[in-house]
């Protein structure tokens, strides 16, 4: 996949996850509780991508190695222990944390994962690259909050902790995913990750109700709705194809994406929720597309493999003229 189409899936990416945080929240609203809420998306996304894999159509395009046993159990691992964790951080806290807030920890979430992809997907990150992932960030801070400097309210620091928690656990998991992926089939792995952070849910609403209690609505209501699109055009179509390209793709270039985000959620808030845009909005956009610009102009080198038995290996794996596409 060239980098024009990289960054187009990107963008589509990023279009279907921007009002996420609007859809948790009216789930919560309307009868979730977090725990619900990450059990029924996160079982509804594993079995999705779970019955993809198993088309063979599907197989033949996308899954090029079958994962072993000990892949399945690992990958289920990290959902128990990272990226559900995370998630139950962030739906609990979602609404807790002021905007302020939200949006820094939030933008330090590509930060850390380049860093990581550095030092252990051995990503080469240039200049250009964290020039990209430095202004990405700052651009995703001015569209949400302006030039105001950072005022952390005490009665958030709290959330915030949990907030920055989370943000850092899923950019551990991510890293850990990523790895399994190239070693594997993205699909399949994240289908196993998906049942591990189900598993996570349902384990602290059985030892911990009343700290974590399992409620949904009892009738259908926009809070269904809502969950519908996070486990399908926020779930299993997003994740799915992130694991897909990411096999072939460096990790550090598509998190430069995720700034895009901030500008999506704004444009959904004007168009459904008669929010205004402001100017800090269209500055802050230029400077993520122009974090954009920089990845485009960047050359891309080729990702590393993974192999349990050899650890690591240069290369991609696949032919010179896939190789050439990849890294063009």
């Amino acid at each position: 996949m060239n980098k024009p189409k990289v960054l187009a899936v990107m963008v589509g990416l990023n279009i279907l996850w921007g009002p996420v945080n609007y859809f948790i929240v009216t789930a919560k609203d309307s009868g979730f509780s977090p725990t619900s809420l990450e059990v029924v998306r996160w079982v509804i996304i594993a079995l999705g991508l779970g019955g993809l894999a198993l088309l063979p159509s599907v197989r033949k395009k996308v899954v090029s190695k079958m994962p072993g046993y000990k892949t399945m159990l690992a990958v289920m691992v990290i959902g128990l222990c990272l990226s559900g964790p995370a998630h139950l951080l962030y739906y609990h806290s979602l609404g807790k944390v002021g905007t302020v807030e939200g949006t820094i920890l939030g933008s330090t979430a590509p930060l850390t994962v380049g860093l990581l992809s550095g030092l252990f997907l051995r990503e080469k990150i240039h200049a250009a690259r964290w020039t990209s992932l430095f202004l990405g960030a700052i651009g995703a801070y001015i569209a949400s909050v302006g030039f105001a400097l950072p005022l952390f309210g005490s009665q958030h620091l709290l959330w915030d902790g949990v907030y920055l928690l989370g943000t850092t656990l899923e950019a551990i998991g991510g890293i850990f995913l990523t790895m399994f992926a190239r070693r594997s089939s993205g699909l399949i792995v994240m289908a196993f990750e998906a049942s591990g952070m189900a598993m996570i849910g349902i384990l602290v609403t059985l030892l911990m109700p009343n700290l974590f209690p399992f409620t949904v609505p009892h009738h259908f209501n926009s809070g269904w709705m809502s969950l519908g699109y996070l486990a399908v055009c926020a779930g299993i179509v997003t994740f799915g194809t992130w694991m897909i390209v990411v096999e072939t793709v460096p990790l550090s270039v598509m998190v430069a994406t995720l700034a895009l985000q901030t500008p999506v959620a704004a444009v959904f808030g004007a168009l459904f929720l008669h929010e205004k845009l402001t100017l800090n909005m269209g500055f802050g956009s230029l400077l993520i597309c122009a974090a954009l610009f920089l990845i485009a102009k960047e050359k891309h080198e080729p990702v590393k493999l993974f192999n349990a038995k050899e650890g690591l290996e240069s290369g991609t794996g696949l032919s010179e003229s896939s190789l050439e596409e990849v890294t063009a």
